[in-house]
């Protein structure tokens, strides 16, 4: 996992006393660890295995932003408009969330097809 992005998730589960805040970054700690796995799966029945956990995975953060999201009296849309608006935050702020922004882009493979005996599964997700 990218340091800079696990400092932040390490220093959000430190910085925040609620439950919802620190199950929110455990999720997401979790989620980006699974997302990691992927450049070792072997063969369809394996990536089926790791699609299936990914869903898993996503379903329990889904579920924990809505309830960290619900803690502020946000909904998830509100949340990404608020993160989207460089008014919300201090200059410093802003370009440190760019940062994140950008390493986490770095982290999405580049586009490519899947394996011919992957593609029905993959389509599937």
């Amino acid at each position: 996992m990218n340091k800079t992005i696990e400092n932040h998730i390490r220093q959000l589960k430190m910085s925040s006393s609620h439950p919802d805040i620190q199950g929110l970054a455990v999720c997401f700690e979790e989620f980006l660890a699974l997302y990691e796995r992927r450049h070792n799966l072997k063969g369809a029945e394996e990536f089926q295995g790791f699609v299936n956990e990914l869903s898993e995975s996503h379903r329990k953060f889904t579920g924990a932003l809505g309830r960290a999201c619900r803690h502020y009296n946000m909904t998830p849309d509100q949340f990404a408009e608020y993160l989207e608006d460089p008014k919300n935050f201090t200059t410093a702020q802003w370009e440190e969330l760019q940062g994140i922004k950008r390493e986490g882009l770095e982290m999405q493979p580049a586009k490519k097809s899947a394996p011919k005996n992957l593609s029905k599964t993959s389509k599937r997700i």
